[in-house]
């Protein structure tokens, strides 16, 4: 969960498998992930399709930046 928190502070979009039954067992985390909508639910392959969709008007709107590493003179300036 640190990990969602982290894309959510960086709002970065986020994803995940959502069975078809819960029955299954084990997806507790992405449950609670989809229903408190920090993430979208993946089922299927029109899921799939739509995310795509998504991030390709993502792409548009905002270009996808170099990424680079703070140093730690960045984290005690950001505290």
């Amino acid at each position: 969960m640190h990990t969602v928190d982290a894309a959510s502070e960086y709002k970065r979009r986020l994803s995940c498998y959502y069975p078809p039954s819960m029955e299954m067992g084990g997806y507790a985390g992405n449950e609670f992930m989809v229903k408190t909508k920090k993430a979208i639910k993946v089922s299927d392959t029109e899921d799939l399709i739509k995310l795509f969709s998504l991030m390709e008007d993502d792409d548009s709107e905002n270009p996808i930046k170099e990424p680079h590493q703070l140093g730690f003179e960045n984290y005690l300036k950001n505290s």
